[in-house]
């Protein structure tokens, strides 16, 4: 079994028998589950580790830290002959899912939204950090009563085509799809014998693609059916979905044809990017040995003859997972980095729901 270490309140727990860590941008917090089962090392009570929901604690990888958060979830069974006992852990960030938004005022004018998303996190003891340009600061941007942390940084970012995600640190990284780095090592599955992976999944779905894409000009305040000038401006097809299913988009701001259009092919392209998902199982944790981890939102060149794939990907989640029985490996899901090249919200509504 590789080094398995989880620290709390200053002690350092070794053993584990199973883990699984599970890093990913669109879940934004990092967590982790793991298991210990054990006979009773002397009397009956004795060797369980002392650990309770809530514990302040992070979690290292064969000396790596991935996890720096707190004890979810404790589960423990206990018999005449031993233990079983299961921890669940997440970093900072997920308090911000849960938590709301005290600040007062909530309301901010001429901010970033980092400067935003820092004074937000900072009650839950959580920095932020952008590895991009964050945009123009905001006229006005309110948060709504009893509006949760993470859903109140959602829109911000929505605003400013970022989007967010905790790092091993726990704290909070703003960024773009420019943001991403090379990892160290690409995935191959091939027919030649030039293969570094051990499965791969193929996840391609329809769900959020259309068959036409069609921007409406509609101007505010004026009625949509009844205004000679919210009229069709741009249009754009997916020519890989079969069935007619079109989809409308109405632009906020007045523009030309070729804007328009321009907004129907990036909507469509953005679409197409995420529907296509391939998880890559690995017999490593590593890139190359005795390098770092594999990371989330890095990009790695990727060449497979199963699916045919055959081009840069970012990794948009990342799954380590090792037991008794089971070897390490890791779980990379990987998808067209277009995925992340999102079309900025306009800022008419800063202050509500979206």
């Amino acid at each position: 079994m590789p080094d398995i270490a989880l620290y709390v309140n200053g002690l350092k727990w070794l053993g584990w028998q199973e883990a699984t860590v599970t890093r990913s941008i669109d879940a934004v917090f990092n967590q982790y589950t793991l298991r210990l089962t054990s006979t009773w090392p002397g009397a009956p009570g004795a060797g369980i580790p002392p650990v309770k929901k809530g514990d302040e604690c992070s979690l290292a990888l064969e000396g790596e830290t991935v996890v720096t958060g707190f004890l979810n979830n404790v589960r423990l069974k206990v018999t005449a002959d031993g233990f079983d006992l299961t921890v669940d852990g997440r970093d900072k960030t997920a308090l911000l899912f849960k938590g709301a938004v005290l600040n007062t005022p909530a309301e901010w004018s001429g901010k970033t939204a980092l400067q935003i998303a820092q004074e937000i996190c900072e009650p839950f003891g959580i920095t932020v950090r952008a590895l991009s340009s964050v945009g123009a600061v905001f006229k006005k941007f309110t948060c709504q009563p009893g509006e949760t942390a993470n859903r109140a940084i959602q829109r911000l970012c929505g605003h400013r085509a970022l989007f967010h995600y905790a790092d091993p640190a726990g704290n909070l990284i703003l960024a773009n799809a420019d943001a991403a780095t090379p990892a160290a090592r690409g995935l191959a599955l091939g027919f030649d014998g030039k293969t570094n992976v051990e499965s791969v999944t193929f996840d391609d779905g329809l769900d959020g693609q259309y068959s036409d894409y069609v921007v409406y000009n509609q101007k505010p305040g004026l009625s949509f059916g009844g205004n000679p000038h919210n009229k069709v401006l741009g249009r754009a097809k997916d020519h890989t979905v079969r069935q007619y299913c079109p989809k409308v988009v109405i632009a906020n701001e007045p523009g030309d044809t070729t804007a328009a259009r321009d907004l129907a092919v990036q909507t469509a392209a953005l679409a197409a990017a995420r529907a296509l998902a391939l998880s890559y199982e690995t017999p490593d944790w590593r890139p190359v040995p005795g390098g770092k981890l594999w990371s989330i939102n890095t990009t790695t060149p990727v060449t497979d003859d199963i699916t045919g794939v055959k081009k840069t990907m970012l990794i948009k989640k990342a799954v380590f997972h090792v037991s008794e029985e089971v070897a390490e490996t890791s779980t990379l899901t990987v998808v067209d980095p277009k995925s992340y090249a999102l079309i900025a919200e306009p800022e008419d509504n800063v202050g509500g729901w979206s």
